[in-house]
């Protein structure tokens, strides 16, 4: 089994079945910046919908790092939704 892939304060397996795009991690970054802006704009957590999130870093990481209070993940394959 491969060591688990880490970014930010995530850390997941990652299955060569399921899409998944490392060079996205300044995108993801940003992403995350924007979520916390806007939640400390609203002067609140807020809930989040993640769809075609593949391996589900991206969710992972709002939750983690982003301070929202809920995040919903999905996605059309079926191995994506199962490794999530």
């Amino acid at each position: 089994m491969r060591e688990p892939y880490r970014e930010g304060a995530a850390a997941l397996a990652v299955s060569d079945a399921v899409f998944f795009n490392s060079k996205q991690l300044l995108q993801r970054d940003l992403s995350l910046q924007v979520l916390r802006c806007h939640a400390q704009a609203a002067g609140r957590p807020l809930r989040v919908l993640d769809v075609m999130a593949g391996t589900g870093v991206r969710a992972i990481r709002y939750l983690l790092e982003g301070g929202a209070s809920q995040v919903v993940a999905n996605d059309s394959d079926s191995r994506a939704a199962a490794a999530m």
